[in-house]
């Protein structure tokens, strides 16, 4: 059986375990609607789904494709819940006024890890985000950054086959908090980045 992937939006934030968890979720990964006064959060969220072609399909016509749901991908501007990293890191142009920062996220179930749909949905997602520049108005620029535990390089290969440049380390020490599967008060973070819009 040959697999292929396919973007479908939806949200990015994790595994919602109650209505709650979902209803939090979604607040910061769907659009949202803008009052007078406030600014702009910039969010462009994707389920992905696996295609199940059978042999000798030709895989013209997607919507008669069956498919399975396999994970979340996506982007959204940075906010108060964001990493603030050390400037020297990231591109000096990437702080200018004009130049919008958005973060990508992603989460996949185990049984589809290992077999490249995340490095199809990461270039399928920087493709999608580079045709649509008026959806980024009024930014000049755009640029996309991406943060990967020292202890995913699965996830650190996804960045580069994805065409992500890790732009350097950040060394992130305070408060405990829960990443990658335990407690930390420090942790070596890989920053990956590249411009959606120049």
């Amino acid at each position: 059986m040959y697999t292929g992937t396919e973007l479908i939006p939806l949200s990015i934030d994790g595994i919602a375990k109650t209505v709650e968890d979902t209803e939090r979720f979604t607040k910061y990964a769907l659009p949202v609607t803008v009052s007078e006064g406030e600014t702009k959060s910039y969010r462009v969220s994707y389920a992905v789904h696996e295609l199940l072609l059978s042999p000798g399909h030709d895989g013209a016509d997607n919507d008669s494709i069956p498919s399975r749901f396999i994970g979340h991908i996506g982007v959204k501007s940075l906010g108060d819940r964001s990493l603030t990293l050390r400037s020297d890191i990231l591109p000096p142009s990437s702080f200018e006024p004009e130049c919008l920062t958005v973060e990508l996220g992603y989460s996949y179930l185990p049984s589809a890890w290992g077999k490249g749909h995340a490095t199809s949905a990461v270039k399928a997602l920087i493709d999608a985000c580079k045709k649509e520049r008026s959806f980024w108005e009024p930014y000049e620029k755009v640029f996309l950054r991406a943060i990967v535990n020292s202890e995913n390089p699965a996830s650190q290969r996804v960045m580069e086959k994805g065409g992500m440049k890790e732009l350097g380390v950040h060394v992130w020490e305070g408060e405990k908090i829960f990443v990658a599967g335990r407690w930390r008060t420090r942790d070596e973070l890989h920053v990956y980045g590249t411009f959606l819009v120049e």
